[in-house]
C-alpha cells in the first residue's frame, strides 16, 4: 500500500503545472527579475484578492512582519511591548524583538489555538505599542475585537496571516503580513511575503523599507531599510496559484469535513468553530487539520505504521526556545498560559491538501478510528 505523504508538492502543482511553466519562460523572456511588471501585476492582484487597497511584496513571511511593524510602529522605546500569541510559529515573536519591542505572551482558544480576546485584554498595559494576532492553522483570530480595543489605545494591530490566505474572517487590524512559503495554503515555489493594508502612509513606508529604505523610483534613503523583494519569478508563479486558490479552499474544507464528521475516536480532539460538523469545516480555511491526542507520540507512531504521514506543530513554545528562554527565563515571557501549553504537548496534524484522493482520505478517518493509544 502506497504511503500518505503530509504534503505532496508534485500533485498539489500539477493542475497548475503548464501555467507556471509559461510564467517561468515569460519571466525569462521578459529580462526583469526584481520590482517588475509580475511583481506590480500580484500586488494589485493580491490586495484585490483581500479587499485591501495596497500590496507591498517581501522576500518572506518574517520580513513581511517585520517591515509591517517597522513602518506602524514608530519611536519604539525601551520596555516597549507587543502582545503575541503563546503558540504560533517563532517568526511571529521575532519579528517583535527585531524592532525592539519585547513579546508579552497571551493563551489560545482551545478550539482553534488562535489568541484569546479576554487574554489580551488583561494583558494590554500603558506600555503596549502593538498587538499580533495569529491566524494561526487557517482559523481567525478575533482580530475585529482586537483591533476595537487597540483604536481606542492607540495601538498598532498586525494581522500575522501566514496561515491564512482567503479566509474571509480577517482583516480588520491596521496591516496583515503574509507568507508565501511553499507549504501555504498559497504558496510560492521558493520563498515570499507581503505587506497588505488600506493605509497608504504605511503602504509607503514599507515599500521603502523593503527596498534599502529608498523611495520608490530614486536612490535616496530616507530610513534605515533592509533588502527583501519579493522577486519577479515567484510573483509570476503566485499569480498562477492566485487564480484557483478559493477552489483550492474549497477542496480543503471538503478533505476538513470528511475528518470532522469520520473521525469519531473520542481519544483525538477535533479543531474548528461550530456545533455541527459542516460549521466547523466553513469556520477556517484549512492551511493544517491540527487535532489533539494525550498520546501524541503513540499517535503518530501508529499512523507512520500505517503508512500515515503527520507533523507537529508547534511542540516548543516560542518562549521555550534557547533564545528566549536563555534572554528571560522559561515563564519570563509566556507566564500562566496553559491551554498554549496544552496545544504545544498533544497537537498532531493530520494530511490535509488538495489532489488527495478518497481513499487516502478514508484511510487517515479509518487509522484515526482504530487508534487505542
Amino acid at each position: 500500500m502506497n504511503p500518505i505523504p503530509f504534503q505532496d508538492f508534485r500533485r498539489m502543482l500539477e493542475p497548475n503545472r503548464d501555467e507556471l511553466e509559461r510564467a517561468a519562460a515569460r519571466v525569462i523572456r521578459g529580462g526583469k527579475f526584481v520590482l517588475g511588471p509580475e511583481t506590480r501585476a500580484f500586488e494589485e492582484e493580491f490586495a484585490a484578492f483581500c479587499g485591501k487597497r495596497f500590496c507591498v511584496g517581501t522576500g518572506n513571511g518574517l520580513d513581511a512582519l517585520l517591515v509591517a511593524l517597522q513602518a506602524g510602529v514608530r519611536d519604539v522605546r525601551p520596555g516597549d511591548e507587543a502582545i503575541v500569541p503563546a503558540q504560533t510559529f517563532v517568526a511571529t515573536w521575532l519579528a517583535a524583538t527585531h524592532v525592539g519591542l519585547k513579546p508579552v505572551a497571551v493563551d489560545v482558544d482551545p478550539q482553534t489555538g488562535t489568541l484569546s480576546e479576554s487574554a489580551v485584554r488583561l494583558a494590554v498595559t500603558p506600555r503596549t505599542r502593538a498587538i499580533v494576532p495569529v491566524h494561526l492553522f487557517g482559523f481567525a483570530a478575533p482580530s475585529a475585537a482586537v483591533a476595537g480595543l487597540a483604536r481606542e489605545r492607540g495601538i498598532f494591530v498586525l494581522e500575522d496571516a501566514a496561515q491564512s490566505h482567503g479566509n474571509p474572517e480577517i482583516g480588520s487590524g491596521d496591516a496583515m503580513a503574509f507568507s508565501f512559503y511553499p507549504t501555504k495554503n498559497l504558496g510560492a515555489l521558493g520563498d515570499g511575503g507581503a505587506v497588505v493594508t488600506d493605509d497608504p502612509e504605511l503602504a509607503r513606508r514599507a515599500a521603502e523599507l523593503r527596498d534599502y529604505g529608498r523611495s520608490p523610483g530614486t536612490n535616496v534613503c530616507t530610513v534605515f531599510g533592509e533588502n527583501s523583494r519579493l522577486d519577479e519569478m515567484q510573483a509570476a508563479f503566485l499569480r498562477v496559484r492566485l487564480r484557483t486558490l478559493r477552489q483550492e479552499i474549497e477542496l480543503r474544507r471538503k478533505i476538513a469535513l470528511h475528518y470532522l464528521s469520520e473521525i469519531v475516536n473520542p481519544r483525538i480532539l477535533l479543531p474548528g468553530r461550530g456545533s455541527s460538523p459542516e460549521e466547523k469545516a466553513r469556520s477556517g480555511v484549512w492551511h493544517l487539520f491540527p487535532v489533539r491526542c494525550e498520546a501524541r507520540d503513540e499517535l503518530r507512531n501508529f499512523l507512520a505504521d500505517r503508512g500515515i504521514q503527520t507533523a507537529t506543530h508547534y511542540p516548543e513554545l516560542p518562549c521555550e526556545q534557547p533564545c528566549y528562554r536563555d534572554a528571560h527565563g522559561s515563564f519570563g515571557l509566556c507566564g500562566e498560559v496553559p491551554v498554549a501549553r496544552r496545544w504545544a504537548r498533544n497537537e498532531v496534524s493530520l494530511p490535509l491538501w488538495p489532489g488527495m484522493t478518497f481513499s487516502e482520505i478514508q484511510r487517515v478517518v479509518a487509522a484515526c478510528n482504530e487508534f487505542a493509544g
